[in-house]
């Protein structure tokens, strides 16, 4: 006759047994690891893919005397804005001039579809001088804002903002 205090050969399957322990701590340890890889991965990318930077041939001056200009010419409906900074100058002393770019009829197609799109407007764009003495245009890529915002504001941004 078998010994009260004996395990039985078969234990049930959802029983704490070690392996059952160890199998679930490698799937647990498993779904971390890679929602950490996936945000680690997506924030790279929109940290890369976020703000576009456009190299110019002409120095600093000279695209800060004409980029008023040519938005005027070649962009009716747009109005810009220089706008004073704290910071006027880059930390290596390199100058840094921010312009501010707005359409009222796409800003008011952006907001009254969802208001929360008024923390990116107006549009901006940041002109530095690089180490050479050209210059450097920097704006936020409107297309990702869309894609992060979606619906009718991705339209408008992709649709409209983005060809002008």
């Amino acid at each position: 006759m078998a010994d009260r205090n004996e395990p039985s050969a078969r234990e049930p399957f959802f029983s704490p047994s070690r392996f059952w322990k160890r199998e679930l701590w490698i799937f647990l340890c498993g779904t971390v690891c890679g929602a950490g890889g996936l945000l680690l991965i997506a924030g790279l990318i929109l940290k890369n893919g976020l703000a576009a930077e456009y190299a110019s041939e002409l120095s600093f001056d000279e695209v800060v005397q004409s980029l008023p200009v040519l938005v005027g010419k070649h962009m009716p409906g747009w109005t810009v804005n220089t706008e004073g900074c704290m910071l006027p100058n880059l930390p290596d002393g390199r100058r840094m001039i921010i312009y501010k770019f707005c359409n009222r009829k796409y800003a008011s197609m952006l907001l009254e579809r969802d208001a929360r799109t008024a923390c990116i407007l107006p549009c901006a764009m940041a002109v530095q001088e690089r180490p050479d003495g050209t210059a450097a245009l920097v704006r936020l890529n409107v297309s990702r804002l869309g894609f992060i915002f979606r619906g009718e504001a991705a339209n408008v941004f992709r649709q409209l903002i983005v060809p002008e």
